[in-house]
């Protein structure tokens, strides 16, 4: 595949999921400039597909990094109870 059909795949499964839903995956927040987060980073093997992608806000998608999903919201539930915890006292 050459940069430009590559391009083109990008666009259409990023279309395609802000049909679906258009807020970030991890925060819920509206998008209105998403970007496309591999569930599967590509560094680990995860593909540029439909059911790999999901729709993120920069900040999420900077902090999530090459972390796979699973472990990057565990990460993000702890530290909301950590936060919750702290506000407590």
């Amino acid at each position: 595949m050459n940069k430009k059909e590559f391009r083109k795949l990008v666009k259409s499964i990023r279309n395609k999921l802000f049909e679906k839903d258009p807020h970030c995956y991890y925060c819920q927040i509206y998008l209105d400039f998403p970007t496309l987060d591999h569930k599967i980073p590509l560094s680990k093997g995860g593909k540029t597909t439909f059911h790999n992608c999901v729709l993120a806000c920069e900040d999420c998608n900077n902090k999530k990094a090459d972390n796979e999903v699973q472990s990057y919201l565990h990460s993000r539930e702890s530290k909301e109870a950590s936060d919750v915890r702290g506000s407590e006292g």
